[in-house]
């Protein structure tokens, strides 16, 4: 998911699509038809669940920083737990704030 990039934005429901082999949940509702596929994503699909694969994941030094942010789960491979927040605060700004203040300032 991440490739070159220093972090992605995404959910954990998307993580999980991919981690059965699926690109968007529409893919993963024809994977979900095996039933022994279904018993696994059933078992693992709680919140609780979810969190603690999330937490492994960061654990065993897949994912190297994750950060919460409105809905949305920010990780990286490369960036560590002091330099993730000011790259996706940067980003938030650069990519959503920045063009969202033309876009009032144009209709004015």
């Amino acid at each position: 998911m991440i490739g070159r990039k220093q972090f992605i934005k995404t959910t954990k429901e998307m993580i999980f699509c991919r981690m059965y082999g699926a690109k968007n949940k529409n893919a993963l509702s024809s994977i979900l038809k095996d039933k022994k596929i279904k018993s696994i994503y059933t078992k693992y699909s709680t919140r609780y669940q979810k969190d603690k694969i999330v937490e492994q994941l960061v654990a065993r030094h897949f994912l190297t920083a994750k950060v919460y942010y409105e809905r949305r789960l920010y990780l990286s491979t490369k960036l560590d737990y002091e330099e993730i927040p000011k790259a996706v605060a940067k980003y938030i700004q650069e990519k959503i704030l920045i063009p969202g203040l033309k876009q009032i300032k144009s209709k004015s």
